[in-house]
């Protein structure tokens, strides 16, 4: 949940909630949940018996945003989950430095103040819904294209690092992105470094669909209950979590054997 008030000096005071269970949905778990009517409505009624929260990232919005006028039915989805969801930064790096710094009064380290902020002008006030920023999103250009600008970057430099590895360049630190020791209050850097190592020590070659699902693959496994991936990313999240059993996360993916089972765990969770 996210809310914003304006101050008389103005200022904004931002109210954010992340309440378990928390989940995240990978693009095409959005797309295919919206198209069924049947599952659209578990999926709403479960959130808010629950008073769970679906996590959405700056590319999730402009991804959607990009089509929505085109599809009906993500926008009955949107609007079902109403106020139930949080803005998160996958920016990973800087996730971990917030965590190493983070105290429980703070806002969650994966929260992305710095997205929310730029459109506390166009809030006017009160709770924000999911529908509200893809909304306040579409149409943005300059949004699309400066994403993906960093994707194709970071592409470039994760394959110059693969080629290097490749070629046993002596500037290629051998003990790169080795996790060390598992911080249950920092998350994210275990699972950053080791989906990174996995990555950079493959042959995998990186598109910017990888480098988006690697970055969503890290923030919702350190902090979601419940996580759709696609095939690739789903294994490694599978491979991750027999390394460390304690964390709490479920993963699924697309087959409608998995869509029941998630929405069986979803309907009877107990967090706490």
């Amino acid at each position: 949940m996210i809310e914003v008030e304006a101050n008389s000096d103005d200022t904004y005071f931002v109210k954010v909630g992340m309440k378990s269970p928390i989940i995240y949905l990978d693009h095409w778990a959005v797309a295919k949940i919206a198209a069924n009517p049947g599952w659209r409505n578990r999926f709403s009624e479960a959130l808010y018996k629950h008073d769970g929260t679906l996590l959405f990232s700056l590319l999730n919005i402009v991804e959607l945003a990009r089509h929505i006028n085109a599809q009906p039915n993500v926008k009955l989805l949107l609007d079902g989950v109403g106020t139930q969801w949080c803005f998160i930064d996958v920016n990973a790096p800087a996730v971990i430095e917030r965590e190493e710094k983070w105290v429980p009064s703070e806002m969650p380290p994966c929260f992305n103040e710095a997205g929310i902020r730029s459109y506390y002008p166009y809030i006017h006030e009160g709770p924000l819904t999911l529908s509200k920023i893809v909304d306040l999103i579409s149409g943005q250009k300059v949004r699309y294209d400066d994403i993906y600008a960093r994707l194709d970057e970071s592409v470039q430099q994760m394959t110059n690092v693969q080629n290097a590895i490749k070629t046993n360049d002596p500037r290629i630190n051998p003990d790169a992105y080795k996790p060390g020791a598992f911080n249950p209050e920092q998350p994210t850097k275990y699972v950053y470094h080791s989906f990174m190592r996995g990555t950079l020590w493959s042959s995998l070659k990186l598109t910017r669909n990888h480098i988006a699902d690697l970055q969503h693959a890290t923030v919702a496994l350190a902090y979601a209950d419940f996580i759709f991936l696609d095939g690739h990313w789903y294994q490694q999240a599978l491979n991750l979590l027999k390394e460390l059993p304690n964390l709490k996360s479920r993963i699924f993916r697309d087959s409608p054997d998995e869509m029941e089972r998630f929405f069986g765990a979803f309907k009877n969770v107990q967090i706490g």
